[in-house]
């Protein structure tokens, strides 16, 4: 008996489980944030916070190979193309994308939100910045399903 319920179980979880390892191809039901950085493909899970703005971010490594992308919108946000600005105020849709000990907050761009229902907020996004020592950082082909709150 013992051995046929560690049977079912086994079974349970390996079919249970899926493969994160999906080309970079998010159709499925899971909150995800996936972006290049000039050229480089990221995909991380991202989470969502609010205060003054909802904030969808997604951080993850350590140290040198840390890296951070924040998508912020009022409160009130709603569907549509959306501006990304340098102006940080509570109305203003913001961007900004962190590697190691550099952050780039975005100068240009736009955050398109697609979806908002009871669970989620999905979109696209795509936005341009600069670290302190002028160097240029294009984000683009984001995209993101995150939790509503």
């Amino acid at each position: 008996m013992k051995k046929l319920i560690l049977s079912v179980f086994a079974t349970f979880v390996l079919f249970a489980c899926s493969s994160d390892d999906d080309g970079g191809s998010n159709n499925g039901g899971d909150i995800f944030i996936t972006f290049k950085v000039n050229g480089t493909t990221y995909n991380m899970e991202p989470y969502t916070s609010a205060s003054l703005q909802v904030e969808i971010g997604a951080d993850q490594g350590i140290n040198a190979s840390y890296r951070a992308i924040s998508l912020l919108m009022p409160t009130d946000y709603e569907l549509g193309s959306h501006s990304i600005t340098d102006s940080w105020d509570e109305d203003a849709y913001n961007a900004s994308f962190s590697q190691g000990d550099i952050t780039i907050d975005a100068v240009s761009g736009t955050l398109v939100i697609t979806t908002i229902n009871d669970d989620f907020i999905q979109g696209t996004f795509n936005f341009t910045g600069e670290d302190e020592d002028g160097m240029t950082y294009n984000i683009t082909e984001g995209s993101f399903k995150a939790d509503k709150l």
